[in-house]
């Protein structure tokens, strides 16, 4: 079976043959993909956690180092507005369902990994400590009285 020598899934279409080193994920933050053009593939790499492809030193690196719209990541591409709509739909089957809700706007159908991961989770922990924080204090004021 012959393999494609196009890969669709970044920003443009890559021709495997003459691909650069890396290309960023259009659909999530934290991972991009690494040509090896002797294999004629694409491989999909995650960055460490805690970080996201910088798409700019090739690198990952910190989020306030690289930019990337967690919640539009295909955003990022400067493509054709057919291109972006193709791109938008690559993304939203990538995401699992979170209940089929018979909607069939895929603004509604699921929720990103790196939404939950980079915005929910960190927002939902920082408000835990602050509550904690405050009830700590309120404990000790009232051990004063």
């Amino acid at each position: 079976m012959a393999q494609s020598l196009y890969f669709n899934e970044t920003c443009d279409p890559v021709d495997l043959m003459l691909c650069s080193p890396y290309y960023f994920d259009p659909c999530d933050c934290t991972k991009f993909y690494q040509c090896a053009q002797n294999q004629l593939r694409m491989f999909h790499q995650h960055c460490p956690h805690g970080t996201i492809y910088n798409h700019k030193t090739w690198v990952c690196d910190y989020p306030n180092d690289a930019i990337c719209q967690t919640l539009r990541p295909w955003e990022r591409c400067n493509v054709k507005e057919s291109r972006m709509e193709q791109l938008r739909s690559i993304c939203f089957k990538s995401i699992p369902n979170s209940g089929n809700t018979g909607n069939s706007d895929p603004n509604t159908n699921g929720i990103s990994v790196a939404l939950i991961t980079q915005t929910i989770l960190p927002t939902a922990f920082g408000v835990l400590v602050f509550v904690i924080m405050i009830g700590l204090v309120i404990n000790r004021y009232r051990d004063r009285r």
